[in-house]
């Protein structure tokens, strides 16, 4: 890509979790979104944590230096999106 002078977008940590977060770290600020669709509860809603959070600091700076292990240097683009859908707590 880059040889092409092209600037990769790598993907940033936007805070989602799996829903086991909750027990593996019962301190931390993880927030569910609502229910949408009428999906069951397997099908439905996600977790975030909450960008306050020490452990949200925490596997940002290890999300990215994976990035970085795999991808080499960047030129610091980065994209992140939680879903709109989102209410702030």
């Amino acid at each position: 890509m880059r040889e092409f002078g092209m600037k990769p977008v790598l993907p940033a940590f936007a805070g989602h979790a799996p829903y086991r977060f909750k027990e593996l770290y019962p301190e931390a600020q993880i927030t569910q979104s609502s229910r949408w669709a009428y999906f069951p509860d397997g099908n439905c809603c996600v977790a975030f944590i909450e960008p306050e959070d020490p452990l949200y600091t925490q596997l940002t700076v290890s999300f990215a230096s994976k990035l970085l292990e795999y991808f080499g240097p960047n030129d610091h683009l980065y994209s992140a999106d939680q879903f709109n859908e989102m209410e702030p707590s």
